[in-house]
C-alpha cells in the first residue's frame, strides 16, 4: 500500500460524516483539519492553508455537473478561496494533493491577492502567468515533499493527470512545469519563499 502520510489518511468515520453532511449542501467549505474524501472513497486531510498576508482560504467544493475536472484559486469579496469540482476528485490521490498544494502556493506566495489587488484597481494584472505558475509548482513540490513524502514517482503520477498545456496563454507546457517541479523536489531550484 502507498506510503500514508499527515497529510494522507483513510478515515471511515470522518469519510460516512463528511458525505452526510455534503448531502445537504452544494458548496461544502472544509475548516482546517476537515476531511475531503475524494471519490474513490480515500480520505484527505485538509491542513491549515493561509495566503500571504494571514487570511485564512477556504475551499470550496462546487457540486454542480461538469465534464472536466476543474481547481483554481480566486478571491470572492476580498476573501482567498480555493474552489473544485466533483471531477476533480475522481484524479489520483497523487493529482489531488499536488492540485491542492499549487493552489495554496498561489495564495501563500501572494500571487492571487496582488493580481485581485491589481485588476480591482486598474482592470488588469501586471504579473506573469506562466512565471507564477512555476513559482507555485514549485512550492508546491516542497509542500508534498515535507508534508506527504512525496518523490519524483508521485509527481510524475500527478502530472500525467494534467492537460500538456502547449498553447496556453496562462500555463507553461506541461513537460516543463514537471521537470521544474522536479528540480525544486530535488533542491536544484527553489521557490520564492517556502510555504507554511
Amino acid at each position: 500500500m502507498k506510503k500514508l502520510s499527515s497529510a494522507i489518511l483513510i478515515l471511515a468515520a470522518f469519510t460516512a460524516a463528511a458525505a452526510q453532511a455534503q448531502e445537504h449542501s452544494p458548496i461544502k467549505r472544509f475548516d482546517s483539519s476537515d476531511v475531503l474524501t475524494l471519490n474513490n472513497g480515500t480520505a484527505l486531510i485538509i491542513p491549515h492553508i493561509h495566503d500571504a498576508e494571514g487570511a485564512y482560504v477556504r475551499l470550496h467544493h462546487e457540486r454542480v455537473p461538469d465534464n472536466e475536472w476543474q481547481v483554481f484559486s480566486y478571491m470572492t469579496s476580498g476573501v482567498p478561496a480555493i474552489k473544485f469540482n466533483s471531477p476533480f476528485l475522481d484524479n489520483p490521490v497523487e493529482t489531488v494533493v499536488f492540485s491542492l498544494a499549487h493552489e495554496r502556493a498561489h495564495h501563500y506566495l501572494g500571487h492571487i491577492r496582488q493580481n485581485y489587488n491589481e485588476i480591482m484597481q486598474t482592470g488588469q494584472s501586471s504579473q506573469s502567468a506562466s512565471a507564477q505558475e512555476l513559482a507555485a509548482d514549485c512550492a508546491a513540490a516542497v509542500i508534498v515533499r515535507d508534508e506527504s513524502g512525496y518523490g519524483e514517482a508521485d509527481l510524475r503520477i500527478a502530472f500525467s493527470a494534467y492537460p500538456a498545456h502547449e498553447n496556453s496563454l496562462t500555463h507553461p507546457p506541461t513537460a516543463l512545469r514537471l521537470e521544474r517541479a522536479i528540480a525544486c523536489l530535488n533542491g536544484q531550484a527553489s521557490p520564492v519563499a517556502a510555504p507554511r
